[in-house]
Parts: structure tokens; C-alpha cells; sequence
């Protein structure tokens, strides 16, 4: 069990259990459980999570990888290959959209972060503004949880277009990722590095936008302890892997309000942190396409071209996987209750 303490009391707990399972508490008492399970010779794993705006399943393929068995984001469902390249590519001309957001509690107190598009022409903007409207969401009800939102919204720093324009570009390629995670589940391939793996984004040998999805305990280059909050983004630049370490250093581009690491400042995130901010990535965008989807039967959007729109076919794990874990809550607060044991021990890290 690792107990990780930050700004404002702040704690995050992280466990291994003896039968492959894990867990991780978030401040305020919400976070998710994990359970392993095989297909195809891989290890996979069922996720249930409990938060403030509701419990929910994801799925994610086990990869050793430099001494950290990351968990990586996998879909449950696919769409045909074309589909994928249709997300990453214009619509042809502008198109207005209602969000609907302005009654939204979190929208009251992270409206101000971001501007959304005026018009979208293509899908990768549409969902650009729906990470960063769901990010601020979860960044929303993680300071309820943890009792940081005090009913009056914090002095928050806009983000800058070319901030925005980072994120945009990072969706355009985890579109395509998830074209590729698919195209390993329908073949079968478990042998090579899984699509959007850390392995994977840090051979590409590009910069790399992370938006966060959790609230994270980081220190600085200055020494300095700080948290990112879900929306809070960050770059990496290759070269930026800290040799004899399981860790990288990255560049806080932009963070929401002055209670979090700065923006400008260098901070240093192990491998499994940065692999749950490209999770966060992969699962909201592809949580956004089936809220697109609705959008455009809605009429709200334009169709999808009729070659494309076959509806999606389950991934095959999905059958194997055990069931939904029911007793979420139940089990976090038994692994809070035994991190106040084992820090009253003083045996916390």
C-alpha cells in the first residue's frame, strides 16, 4: 500500500492486493477497484469506479513494461476501421452546437477554464470540447468529495488557444489509437505492445498532450509539493524519460487556478501516472463518440457518411470478464480505514 500526501491533506491510496486485485482512493473518499482476468493468453482487468457523478465500468489490458505492469485503456466495443479515419478528418464546413451546459454546477465553477468552439468542423473539435467539459466536471466533483469547493469558484486562468489546439491535436491521434487498440482485439494480437501503451507514446518521438483525469501528488523541479486536478494538462518532449527511474519529467502547459502546479513548471510523473492521463484521453474520447453518435441521431450533428454507420460489435473480452463489482464504496472505505491503521503505525509512504 502506498499513501501519498499533498497539498491541503490530500491523500491518495494505492494497494495491491494478493489476488492481482488494486485499488485507489481518491481524496474524499471516491476511486476505483480493480479485478484481473485472462483472455487470449493476456492479462485484462475490469475497473469500477465511484465517484460523485456516478459508478462506472472500463476495461484494460495488463502490459509489463520497464518493471511497471501499466494498465492500458482498451474499448469495449469497435466500429469499422473507415469510421476511426472519419473521426480524425474534416466535416467540410461549420456547424454550431448547444451544449446545454449552463445549469451545470460544474459549469458555475470551471466555466471560465476554457472557451468551447464557436462552430465545429470536424469531430476531433466536437470532441475536444467534450474532454474538456467532462474533465472539469470531474475536477468539479472531486472538490466536493474532498470538501476543497467551498461554494465560491476559485480565480481560474483561461486556457490559452494554443493550449486548446494541443488537446485538439492529442484527440486526432487517440482517435486513431483506438482504431488500432480494436484492430489488435479483432485480431488477436496480444504479443505486441499494446496501442496506447506508454511504450507506445514514448517511442513516438513527438510531443505529447496529456490532459488529467484524477487528481495526481507531484513535486516540482523546485522541490515544491503540487497536485494536478482532472483537466489540467501537460506535455511531453521526448528526451524527457529520467534514465534508472520509472518515471518522466513533463511541462504543465496549463493548470485551472493557482491551487494547482503551476503552468510553466516542470514536474516529475511515473510511468503509471502518465499511462492512467492517456487512459483518462482514450476512455473520455471514447466515451464522447457514443455521445456523439446520440448527437447525430438527434440531428443535432452531421451524419456520419452511410458507409460508416454500422453499429459497433462487442469486443470479445467483454464476455469473460467477471462481473461488475457491486461493493465499490464498501471496499474503499475498508482500504482508507486500513491506511489510518497503517499510518497510526507510521508505516506509510
Amino acid at each position: 500500500m502506498k499513501i501519498q500526501h499533498g497539498p491541503g491533506n490530500a491523500r491518495v491510496i494505492s494497494a495491491m492486493h494478493p489476488d492481482g486485485s488494486r485499488a485507489t482512493v481518491m481524496p474524499g473518499g471516491g476511486g476505483w477497484v480493480q479485478h484481473p482476468f485472462s483472455y487470449r493468453g493476456a492479462q485484462y482487468a475490469r475497473r469500477s469506479y465511484s465517484a460523485g457523478y456516478g459508478s462506472f465500468d472500463r476495461y484494460y489490458r495488463i502490459y509489463p513494461w520497464r518493471g511497471v505492469n501499466l494498465s492500458i485503456y482498451r474499448p469495449v466495443r469497435y466500429y469499422p476501421a473507415s469510421y476511426y479515419w472519419w473521426l480524425g478528418n474534416p466535416w467540410g464546413g461549420g456547424f454550431s452546437f448547444s451544449w446545454g451546459w449552463g445549469a451545470a454546477p460544474w459549469y458555475g465553477y470551471y466555466g471560465g477554464a476554457f472557451t468551447p468552439y464557436s462552430t465545429y468542423s470536424s469531430p476531433a473539435m466536437w470532441l475536444t470540447d467534450y474532454t474538456l467539459g467532462d474533465s472539469m466536471n470531474s475536477a468539479y466533483q472531486q472538490d466536493q468529495a474532498d470538501g476543497s469547493a467551498n461554494g465560491q469558484a476559485p480565480a481560474i486562468n483561461p486556457m490559452p488557444d494554443t493550449v486548446k489546439e494541443s488537446v485538439n491535436k492529442e484527440i486526432q491521434i487517440d482517435a486513431g489509437t483506438l482504431q488500432q487498440e480494436n484492430q489488435q482485439e479483432t485480431s488477436g494480437d496480444t504479443l505486441s505492445a499494446p496501442a496506447g501503451s506508454l511504450a507506445q507514446v514514448l517511442s513516438s518521438n513527438q510531443p505529447r498532450t496529456f490532459v488529467a483525469g484524477a487528481k495526481l501528488m507531484l513535486v516540482d523541479s523546485n522541490g515544491n509539493e503540487c497536485a494536478l486536478t482532472p483537466g489540467d494538462v501537460v506535455q511531453y518532449a521526448p528526451g524527457g524519460a529520467l534514465a534508472g527511474t520509472t518515471a518522466v519529467n513533463v511541462q504543465v502547459t496549463w493548470s485551472k487556478d493557482g491551487r494547482d502546479c503551476a503552468s510553466g513548471s516542470t514536474v516529475t510523473v511515473a510511468y503509471d501516472d502518465l499511462q492512467e492521463m492517456q487512459n483518462h484521453m482514450l476512455g473520455t474520447v471514447d466515451q464522447g463518440i457514443d455521445q456523439m453518435r446520440g448527437a447525430q441521431t438527434a440531428g443535432k450533428l452531421p451524419q456520419t457518411p452511410q458507409g460508416l454507420r454500422a453499429n459497433p460489435t462487442s469486443n470479445g473480452f467483454a464476455a469473460v470478464a467477471p462481473g461488475a463489482d457491486t461493493n465499490v464504496q464498501s471496499e474503499l472505505d475498508s482500504q482508507s480505514r486500513d491506511a489510518d491503521k497503517a499510518e497510526q503505525g507510521g508505516s506509510s509512504q
